[in-house]
């Protein structure tokens, strides 16, 4: 099935639809709620405005959401993830602020675009450090193992060496693990000037960060200020979400595990904080149970199957929706069908 979308994310859409059409007349131990929402990155509507406006429609103790349950085909077999929480999103902007000028005599005015050069080769040169306390940690662990380059635990001084190492393989698996277990900054807009001739008097850019479940924005706003120390420039947050976490000692979880073992005997399951963002985060904040799996088997390279998502020729086959209905329907069998 070819089209925006059907990987991120109507295909689970799809599944979810069908399942619980199939599960809504039965004898429940509990209830089945279905809730189709959209604005998940951002966050201005979608779940956060059903909590906020009518959360007794949405309230429940768990949550099957998107944003795992990846399966990768190791030298060793299949091994899956599932996020059981992600990464905090602080987007925040820069402004730095000049004199302006007629543009044929640049020494006459103080140009915003060149102050904000130095801010923008900070952001690219900084380097988050990898931290071992994220879940993703025994993720990054379990899939270097299996893939035969690890054979003892990982530690922060090797990682990077053995994810270049993984890179080689799969460029996009390695720098998609990289950023699951470090803080990362990204300039993804910039604007400046008025007019072809005018020295430009102020400067904007936009920076997505995002940091594992570790730091808080206090932790954020420091290390930002630290970066851009000695810049004529300043910066304010845009938007901002902590990081959430749920736990995996709970029911759901072991029949999340249960059912994918029973569809691929043998596989891994391994907790993860996938990279982009989910409306998963809002439930986490209230105290619920929220678990991101769509049990899908990568097809192909890493690479080129996460390109699909948001880019070109995006696509799912028949074979791997059947699989995620499948494992589905039967972590929702076991989870709250009475028995």
């Amino acid at each position: 099935i070819w089209g925006r979308g059907a990987l991120d994310m109507k295909s689970m859409m799809a599944v979810e639809i069908m399942i619980f059409s199939e599960m809504v007349d039965k004898e429940l131990n509990g209830d089945l709620i279905l809730a189709i929402t959209a604005d998940e990155e951002r966050g201005g509507s979608g779940v956060k405005l059903l909590l906020q406006k009518d959360p007794e429609k949405i309230m429940t103790d768990y949550v099957i959401n998107e944003g795992g349950g990846e399966g990768i085909l190791t030298k060793k077999g299949w091994l899956f993830d599932i996020q059981i929480g992600e990464r905090g999103v602080f987007w925040y902007r820069v402004i730095t602020k000049g004199v302006p000028a007629h543009g044929s005599i640049p020494s006459l005015g103080v140009n915003a675009i060149e102050k904000m050069n130095e801010v923008l080769n900070r952001i690219s040169m900084f380097k988050g450090g990898y931290e071992k306390s994220t879940p993703s940690w025994r993720y990054a662990e379990t899939l270097l193992k299996m893939e035969g380059f690890l054979e003892n635990s990982l530690d922060t001084d090797s990682v990077e060496a053995f994810l270049n190492k993984l890179a080689e393989i799969d460029k996009g698996l390695a720098e998609s693990v990289k950023t699951m277990l470090k803080m990362t900054m990204t300039p993804t807009m910039i604007k400046g000037g008025v007019k072809e001739n005018i020295i430009p008097y102020e400067c904007e850019l936009t920076v997505d960060c995002r940091v594992p479940p570790s730091y808080s924005k206090k932790d954020v706003e420091e290390i930002v200020s630290n970066l851009l120390k000695d810049i004529d420039c300043e910066f304010f947050f845009i938007q901002e979400s902590e990081p959430t976490l749920s736990p995996t000692n709970t029911p759901l979880y072991e029949a999340i595990e249960k059912s994918l073992l029973k569809h691929v005997p043998e596989a891994r399951l391994e907790p993860s904080t996938k990279t982009g963002g989910t409306d998963s985060r809002y439930f986490r904040n209230r105290g619920i149970v929220a678990y991101g799996f769509q049990p899908l088997k990568v097809e192909g390279k890493y690479y080129n199957w996460f390109r699909m998502i948001h880019g070109d020729n995006e696509r799912i086959s028949i074979e791997n929706l059947m699989f995620s209905y499948n494992v589905l329907k039967e972590v929702i069998e076991q989870f709250i069908l009475a028995h």
